[in-house]
């Protein structure tokens, strides 16, 4: 347990920007005063599910603007359209700055964290402060944004070096992953009822079954992403878009890869891991031997796994 602490505390937050020397990703940025339909275009543009948005008057970045954000209000609007294209008639979407529609979804505070802390404080702030953060904005000495620390990005780094700790041995029903509750929506509900379900039960996706109860799908903003970004993210909005054409259209973008992403109670922990750092997914589902999710693994519940060997010692 002691490495998994002296590890953590003494990584830096900047280690997790310069992996192997890789070179550094485009940061894309708006304006809290830009229209929302430019700050969804630019996500579509760049493939993206968030950018930060620059404040004038704080002459700070002080929020995101996700893509969930932009669907939570397309489907509370009057005016659902179908592609991105009619969404710039929409008369209501179209009155608002990105910061007005910026968290509509309640997921996406703006926490900054110095990129010289030890990477424990960023995995405390995302377990501990705020549960339901996805990201950490990073900034320098002197407060300028240099980067952007999703879960995801932990994870791929965290992958790289469960092998020098015990528990990468040991089955997710010792380390005890999978154990949440699991969100279900049956196939033949519409797109937006998994929306509803996300708000209502505070959660960041919802497992997509059929009538025998068995795991077809996953509907989150990743899953968004599959799609492409193209006229087909803003589709998923409209009143006759059931989960089972959502599933389809997902399938289809993936081709030959494996969707979703599932375990048995006996994987080991190294396993799932390196299963998220290979595949990018955002969560992995446990199942039965009928397929049917009893249990979730999310990006958080690894980053939990880490952080609990401090709240041991």
């Amino acid at each position: 347990m002691g490495d998994v602490v002296k590890f953590l505390k003494q990584t830096k937050i900047e280690a997790l920007f310069d992996e192997a020397g890789k070179a550094q990703t485009e940061l894309v940025t708006g304006n809290a005063n830009d229209p929302a339909l430019a700050s969804l275009k630019k996500l579509l543009q760049h493939k993206i599910l968030s950018i930060p948005l620059y404040d004038d008057k704080a002459r700070a970045y002080n929020a995101f603007f996700d893509i969930l954000d932009a669907l939570h209000f397309i489907v509370g609007s009057n005016d659902s359209s179908d592609s991105l294209e009619t969404l710039e008639a929409n008369v209501e979407f179209t009155k608002f700055t990105s910061k007005e529609i910026a968290n509509l979804s309640g997921e996406n505070y703006f926490v900054p964290i110095p990129k010289g802390k030890p990477l424990v404080e960023a995995l405390e702030v995302m377990t501990q402060d705020y549960p339901r953060l996805h990201r950490l904005p990073v900034v320098d000495s002197e407060g300028k944004l240099v980067g952007i620390l999703s879960q995801s990005r932990i994870v791929r780094f965290l992958g790289q070096h469960v092998s020098k700790f015990d528990f990468g041995s040991l089955s997710i029903k010792r380390t005890n992953l999978g154990l949440q509750t699991v969100v279900c929506v049956n196939q033949s509900e519409k797109v937006t009822k998994a929306l509803e379900l996300i708000k209502e039960k505070k959660v960041s996706a919802v497992a997509i079954i059929d009538d025998d109860g068995a795991l077809v799908g996953n509907f989150s903003a990743t899953d968004l992403k599959l799609l492409g970004y193209g006229s087909d993210v803003t589709a998923v909005a409209r009143p006759d878009q059931t989960l089972k054409n959502f599933v389809g259209k997902v399938r289809k973008s993936m081709g030959d890869t494996k969707y979703p992403i599932s375990v048995e109670r006996q994987a080991t922990t190294a396993a799932v891991i390196k299963e998220f750092t290979k595949t990018n997914v955002h969560r992995i589902y446990v199942v039965d031997d009928q397929k049917k999710p009893v249990g979730v693994i999310s990006l958080v519940d690894i980053i939990e796994l880490f952080i609990r060997h401090i709240l041991i010692e």
